[in-house]
């Protein structure tokens, strides 16, 4: 990112990712705010039939799959 005046916006884009979930969890450190789950996605894919489980290890993935 480059340097910005309190005039200019910036329209963060994918590959501002880890710094705007850097900026956000800092946020949420400093003023003592959990960091919302988004739990109704999470209802939706597994209502759909994917699944939140590693396939190899059956651990918690960041990620949801469907086997085809």
């Amino acid at each position: 990112m480059s340097e910005l005046s309190a005039e200019t916006a910036y329209r963060a884009g994918p590959g501002d990712a880890d710094v705007v979930g850097r900026l956000l969890h800092d946020f949420n450190v400093e003023f003592e705010t959990p960091t919302p789950g988004d739990i109704d996605a999470q209802r939706f894919y597994e209502r759909h039939g994917f699944s939140g489980l590693d396939p190899d290890s059956g651990t918690r993935a960041f990620y949801y799959a469907l086997d085809l």
